[in-house]
C-alpha cells in the first residue's frame, strides 16, 4: 500500500479525533512531512499495522526520517502467542531498518494489559500529538504545547528504563568482511544454516586461488584467512552447520562456492568438487554439519544464518538486490533462532549415516 500526503498538520484542528486505521494511517503519514531533521518519538507497539508501509512511502518521496521507538514485549506471551514477540517484532521491523530511516528502537517489558487503558500509545513531535487506541481504529490529534512537553517527558523517561533492541544493517557486497568480523569476535558454538553446506573450512589455498583468480589479490588474502578462522573456531567449539541436499546437488552440477556467488563467475572443476565433497564426508561429524531434506519454505536461497547465544547475522537482500547484513545482538531474538535451528523435526533431516550415503552416491 503506498501513501500520499493529504494535508499539513498546521491546516488540522487543535482537537481531531479518529475513527478508523486508514485514516489514522494518513494522519501519522501527513505528520512525517512536518517532522523535518526532528525526531519523531512512537511509544507504539511493533504490530502497529503498516507501520513499514508508512515509512517507505515517505522514502520513495525522498524523505528522511529521525525515528526512536519504544514497544513493549508481553513477558507472558512470549512462548504461546506470536503477536507481541520478540520474533514478530524483528518481522516487522526488518522492512524499516532496511530503509533509509535513521531507526532506533527499544523494548521493555510490560506485564499489563494495553486493553485496561483508551489511550495507550502516541506519536509525537513538535506538529502535534497523536494519542492511540489499543485497537488502531481510534484515536486523537492534540495541538498543544504544554500537553505535548509532558509526553516528552513520559518518553524520555521510558526510554531511560528500556533496553535498546540492537539490530544493525549493514548495506554491503563485502561478504567476506562482514562474516569475518562475527567469526573473529565469537567465542562460542555456532548455530548456522545455509542453502549451499558451508565449504570454507573444507577448501585450501589452492582451491581458493582457483575459484578467486582474476579478483583482487585482497580478497584472496581476506578468503585464506576467514578459511583459517572458521577452521581453528570449528575445532575448538562444537557447531551445527545446517544445508539442504539441494544446495549440495547445485554445486555438484555447477561448482559454485555458495558464499561468494554475486562475486565471481568462477567455479570448481568436476575433479575439485569431489574432492570437496570428499572432505566434506571426512569432517561431516567434526565441523558438526546437518543435512536437511528440504529447504525452508518460501526462504531464497542465498538467504544465510549464524547466531551464537550472544550475537548472530542474517544475510538478506534489499528491492535493489544487494546483499544486506542485519547483526542481532539481542538474546532472546538469537535464542528464538538458535533453539529453531537446533530443534527442526528429526523427519526433516538425514542422519549423519543417511546423509554420508548420498554424498558418497554424489561421487560415483
Amino acid at each position: 500500500m503506498r501513501f500520499f500526503r493529504t494535508s499539513t498538520i498546521e491546516e488540522l484542528p487543535n482537537l481531531m479525533t479518529i475513527s478508523n486505521t486508514l485514516d489514522l494511517a494518513q494522519l501519522v503519514y501527513n505528520m512525517f512531512f512536518e517532522t523535518k531533521k526532528e525526531v519523531l518519538c512512537m511509544y507504539l507497539p511493533s504490530t502497529f499495522p503498516i507501520l513499514a508501509n508508512l515509512v517507505r512511502s515517505y522514502e520513495k518521496e525522498g524523505g528522511q526520517l529521525h525515528i526512536e521507538h519504544i514497544f513493549g514485549i508481553n513477558r507472558q506471551k512470549q512462548d504461546t502467542e506470536l503477536e507481541n514477540s520478540t520474533l514478530r517484532t524483528l518481522q516487522n521491523l526488518i522492512p524499516i531498518y532496511m530503509g533509509t530511516t535513521d531507526f532506533k528502537s527499544y523494548y521493555f517489558y510490560e506485564d499489563m494489559d494495553s486493553f485496561m487503558y483508551p489511550f495507550p500509545y502516541y506519536i509525537l513531535s513538535h506538529a502535534g500529538l497523536i494519542q492511540i487506541a489499543s485497537d488502531f481504529k481510534n484515536a486523537i490529534l492534540i495541538k498543544d504545547e504544554k500537553i505535548q512537553s509532558l509526553y516528552y517527558a513520559h518518553f524520555n523517561a521510558q526510554r531511560k528504563y528500556s533496553t535498546p533492541f540492537n539490530v544493525e544493517l549493514t548495506k554491503s557486497n563485502q561478504i567476506m568482511k562482514n562474516s569475518l568480523y562475527y567469526w573473529q569476535n565469537n567465542q562460542e558454538s555456532v548455530v548456522s544454516y545455509r542453502y549451499y553446506p558451508f565449504l570454507y573450512p573444507l577448501l585450501d589455498e589452492e582451491l581458493l586461488k582457483e575459484t578467486t583468480m582474476g579478483m583482487d589479490p585482497d580478497f584472496l588474502a581476506e578468503s585464506i584467512e576467514y578459511m583459517d578462522c572458521v577452521r581453528a573456531k570449528l575445532e575448538a567449539y562444537p557447531s551445527k552447520l545446517l544445508f539442504t541436499f539441494e544446495g549440495i546437488q547445485k554445486f555438484m552440477k555447477f561448482g559454485y562456492l555458495g558464499d561468494i556467488d554475486s562475486m565471481t563467475e568462477n567455479t570448481f572443476n568436476l575433479r575439485d568438487r569431489k574432492e570437496i565433497i570428499g572432505r566434506l564426508i571426512d569432517k561431516y561429524d567434526e565441523y558438526g554439519y546437518v543435512m536437511l531434506k528440504g529447504m525452508f519454505g518460501g526462504i531464497d536461497p542465498l538467504i544465510q544464518l549464524m547466531v551464537t547465544p550472544s550475537r548472530g547475522y542474517v544475510q538478506i537482500f534489499n528491492e535493489h538486490k544487494q546483499s544486506v547484513f542485519l547483526g542481532i545482538r539481542n538474546e532472546k531474538v538469537l535464542f528464538l533462532f538458535k533453539d529453531y535451528l537446533e530443534n527442526i523435526p528429526e523427519n526433516l533431516v538425514y542422519t549423519p549415516q543417511e546423509a554420508k550415503q548420498l554424498l558418497k552416491r554424489l561421487l560415483e
